[in-house]
């Protein structure tokens, strides 16, 4: 069973490109499989955080998604890619 550790992804106060590496490297450590990936990540979010995946995978439960489905849908919604359109 993995160790417990403090590491939590809080909206508005931390990077998550950042968090998303270091609990990649979380689960090297700790042996994560995975399946429990996505479960991991649920719970080492805020509730805060939490609310914003449920409703940017609605109406799929986030639960139902891979690891990397949230970490994409998450990743598109905090750190968009800069428009072409209004780099010129």
């Amino acid at each position: 069973m993995a160790k417990s550790s403090k590491l939590e992804f809080i909206l508005g106060q931390d990077d998550w490109e950042t968090y998303i590496e270091r609990l990649e490297l979380y689960f090297v450590a700790n042996d994560i499989a995975v399946e429990k990936q996505t479960a991991v990540l649920l719970t080492k979010i805020s509730a805060d955080t939490y609310t914003l995946v449920r409703d940017l995978c609605a109406p799929t439960k986030p639960k139902d998604k891979t690891f990397q489905q949230l970490v994409d849908i998450v990743s598109t919604h905090l750190c968009p890619k800069p428009s072409e359109t209004m780099e010129r």
